[in-house]
Formats: C-alpha cells, structure tokens, sequence
C-alpha cells in the first residue's frame, strides 16, 4: 500500500495533470520542490507512463467501439506482434491486455461503422488464425468519475464524452492546439508558442476555449497501476431486467461509488460496461453490492493486466 500523500498525489494528478507543481504542494500538503520531486521519482521508476488528454471524439463526429479479442496462437511473438500492430493502428486508441475474461480489450474510435469494420477486417485478415473477435459493443455514452477511493471521500465531478453531441467548430489555431496537446498533455504552453510561433497569452485563451466548448475534457495520467498496488476490474452487465427507475438509480449509484471510475453505455447483449479500481480490489467487492441493490443477473468480471496505450481519439483528426 502506498503512502496517504501518493494516494493523494495519484488522485490529483488524475484530476488534472497540468496542475502547476505549486498547487499541487499545496494540495497535498507538501513544498513545490517535494511535490516536483515525487513527480520525477514516479516517473524513473516507470508508475508514470505517459500524460493524456482527454478529448471528446463525439465533438469531431467519431464513434467509439469496444472489442475484445482472444488469442488462438499464444506464443509470445504472436501476441507481441499483435499488439505492435494495434499500437501502430492511429484508429485504435485504447488497448488493455486483460488476465481474466477476454484477452485484449481496444477501443477504436473511427468516423463510422463501415470505416471500422474494414479496419477490424484486415487486421483479422493480418493475423487469421491468432487472434478472433470474441465481442465487439459500439459505446453510447461514457460517464468518467474521480478516483475518490484514494482520499477516503466520495467526490460528485463527472465527466461525460461521446454519446449524442453536435460536431464543434474550431479555428485552425484551436486544433492545431488541440493537436499538440493530444500528442503530449504535458506540454507547456511556452513551447506550444514557441511551435506555433504564437503569444503565450493567445494560446492560454485558445486552449482554454477549447475546454469551454468540451472539445478537452480534462488532462490525466496513464499509471502503472500494479506499481500502486491497484486493481482495475471490468464489470460488463446486461441491464434488461431493470426498470427504467433503477437503470437511473444505478448511474446514481456508479457516481456516488468511491471504487467505480466509469459506468458506459453500450449496445450489444451487455448493454453496461462498469470500470472499478482499488487497493486488494476483489471482483465480489463491487459486484456484490450491485447484486444486492440492483437485479442484475446477465454479467460478466475481466480483470485487467496493463494498459498498453491509452488515448480518446486518433491523431488524423488533427491533420
């Protein structure tokens, strides 16, 4: 178990890793050089992998889709080949490798379905009898939730992407903003200026446009979660047998949970996807409690193993 003052870390980092070194001292109770420090020591020890922002696809008029697949040849080079080819595949922008339940867990994020079943198809094509579909949900709505379990206290911010929104216009400066800061949510905005060969003080007012008309969501950080001692379980539940009363209760549920990180909407024969996470974590933990208070009988429990990229949609949206 890591310390009170990395839990909080983690957590405020997870709200906003642009945060300024200064506020996050303050924050966690802690000196700007202290917090600074621990930022660099997360980082050469490899439980910062990477910074993400997180945007909108529905705002550029791209769906998302959720597959899983499982392997038929498990030898390490043809898993380590399959997922170098899904890496290197801009559509897909999510990839979890799962120890429990499916294998390979990849969001695609595309313009439309026939656009994804082309590129489905030939990267089955690209490795016949390796890798097959096990099952494939087209995502309505995703509902993000703060990871209050760290601080000991539920948090009510939400964060809600794709779904049924109107595409957003943006300027040429907007998305190339956009565009820098999906390659690296890190960056500063002296060297966005100094790339785009701009005033800091116009690209502070572009960018925070762009969050104004939740094009940019928020900035997060892709953790090595086992490094924490943190386990991330996926809860797919087939919602059919709920009234609408308690389909509304269960969102208000999923919120108000200090464990469950995402609740998504999906179409398929689970039509719920509910993310959890946390220390010694188990899979009856949050699913015994949604049994109690909901009637779900239709589930099904993966747990996960690593993220092996984790980004909102893909970078040709930006050329």
């Amino acid at each position: 178990m890591v310390s009170k003052k990395i839990r909080r870390l983690v957590y405020e980092l997870s709200q906003n890793s642009r945060i300024k070194t200064k506020d996050l001292g303050k924050k966690i109770k802690t000196s700007q050089q202290s917090a600074s420090y621990l930022i660099s020591s997360l980082k050469s020890r490899k439980v910062i992998l990477g910074y993400n922002t997180i945007i909108d696809p529905a705002k550029f008029g791209f769906i998302s889709i959720l597959v899983y697949y499982n392997f038929e040849d498990f030898s390490a080079r043809n898993i380590n080949e399959i997922i170098s080819f899904l890496k290197n595949n801009d559509s897909v922008v999510n990839i979890k490798q799962l120890s429990q339940g499916y294998d390979l867990a990849c969001v695609f994020c595309v313009p439309n379905l026939s656009n994804f079943n082309k590129i489905n198809r030939d990267f089955l094509q690209n490795f016949k009898k390796k890798v097959f579909v096990a099952e494939i949900f087209p995502i309505m709505v995703k509902h993000m939730y703060p990871k209050s379990y760290l601080v000991l206290r539920r948090c009510s911010d939400e964060m809600i992407i794709c779904g049924d929104r109107d595409v957003a216009e943006m300027s040429e400066r907007e998305k190339r903003i956009a565009g820098l800061l999906h390659k690296n949510a890190s960056l500063k905005i002296l060297d966005i200026a100094k790339k785009l060969k701009l005033n800091p003080k116009t690209i502070t007012k572009l960018k925070k446009r762009l969050e104004d008309k939740r094009i940019i969501r928020g900035y997060s950080i892709i953790w090595n979660y086992k490094s924490l001692g943190i386990n991330r379980k996926q809860i797919l539940i087939d919602s059919k047998d709920l009234s609408l009363k308690d389909d509304r209760k269960l969102l208000d549920f999923a919120k108000a949970h200090p464990n469950i990180t995402s609740f998504t909407r999906l179409i398929g024969g689970h039509d719920l996807l509910i993310e959890a996470e946390g220390e010694n974590l188990t899979q009856r933990d949050v699913l015994k409690e949604l049994r109690s208070e909901f009637e779900i009988k239709r589930f099904r429990v993966l747990e996960e193993d690593v993220i092996l990229k984790d980004k909102f949609i893909p970078s040709m949206v930006f050329n």
